[in-house]
């Protein structure tokens, strides 16, 4: 067997020592996740990423001058870096349509579960899988939700419409994020997203928006009896948030309403025109019934699965 050159060899998955000298922030940005949630070695990660911004080593090391930007190979004082984030999101497990409208024209009504009922079926369904949720309302400091109340529609002075919203006047202010439930030892918090949070998550009516035309400066109300949730998406927007700003050491779960959608009008043909009224009624109380048993089958899936994303994770 002859001992030959190496030719050719695969680019490595992390930073090379080089590139972390042209740019610290990599190492900060590759640290393992096991080490996230440890604060000493976040500490010592720091203290390397002081080292290798002051230029120990013989290569020679570009430092930008204070007063004017850093050019391409530059860096600055790693001890102003930014914080890593270090918080774990689940990805948003689609069980359910997760959104419904209410109002006069509405035939077929929505089932909206209460929280209450929908945390029972989250702390029932994640105590099977060994994980009790004991603690409630946890704040996240380093998580702030922008409560939004309604689009503005304007409609520009080449003719062009763009969308943007106004922030609800009685929270102008992002508030901090504040979980449903947790398990403080194993770092675990979980959120539903339900009717009740709707709008103090960020969700916006999609039946309602201020009218703006900046041609005339002429305003105007569009609003409608009827009120459209979209809570699926207001979920979405809030793991995003935890994503991007979470610096916790914690594994986050978000849920939502699956907005199950009554058939009414199915069980409105059920029933002949002769029977007498009792049984068209209780035709109406089984569609609802058999709604909310959807309703909770489809959260139970949505759990389930988080459960075994965190086995996944080694969390349980």
């Amino acid at each position: 067997m002859k001992r030959k050159a190496v030719k050719r060899r695969p680019r490595p998955g992390y930073p090379t020592r080089h590139e972390v000298r042209l740019d610290p922030r990599l190492l900060a940005e590759n640290l393992p996740w096991a080490w996230r949630g440890n604060v000493r070695l976040v500490q010592a990660a720091a203290a390397l990423l002081a080292l290798q911004a002051g230029g120990c080593g013989g290569e020679r090391q570009l430092v930008a001058e204070p007063g004017r930007p850093a050019l391409v190979g530059e860096v600055r004082n790693a001890g102003a870096l930014a914080p890593v984030a270090v918080a774990r999101v689940a990805p948003l497990f689609f069980h359910g349509e997760g959104r419904g409208a209410t109002g006069c024209v509405v035939m077929n009504p929505p089932v909206f579960l209460s929280e209450e009922e929908a945390l029972q079926i989250i702390v029932e369904e994640l105590s099977r899988h060994g994980l009790d949720l004991d603690e409630r309302e946890v704040v996240v400091d380093s998580v702030t939700i922008t409560t939004l109340r309604m689009r503005l529609v304007v409609t520009k002075r080449d003719g062009s419409q763009e969308q943007r919203f106004l922030p609800d006047e009685a929270k102008p202010k992002p508030t901090a994020l504040a979980m449903d439930l947790a398990n403080r030892k194993k770092r675990v918090a979980v959120e539903f997203v339900g009717r009740s949070d709707f709008y103090s998550l960020g969700g916006v009516d999609g039946l309602a928006f201020a009218l703006l035309d900046e041609r005339t400066g002429e305003r105007g109300l569009f609003s409608s009896s009827v009120r459209e949730y979209n809570i699926h998406d207001v979920a979405r927007h809030v793991r995003v948030e935890i994503e991007r700003q979470g610096r916790e050491p914690w594994h986050y779960g978000l849920f939502y309403d699956p907005v199950v959608i009554e058939q009414w009008e199915k069980a409105f043909d059920s029933v002949p025109d002769t029977a007498p009224s009792w049984e068209r009624d209780k035709a109406f109380k089984n569609a609802r019934k058999a709604a909310q048993k959807e309703a909770h089958d489809l959260l139970r899936a949505q759990v389930r699965d988080f459960a075994a994303w965190l086995k996944r994770e080694g969390v349980i």
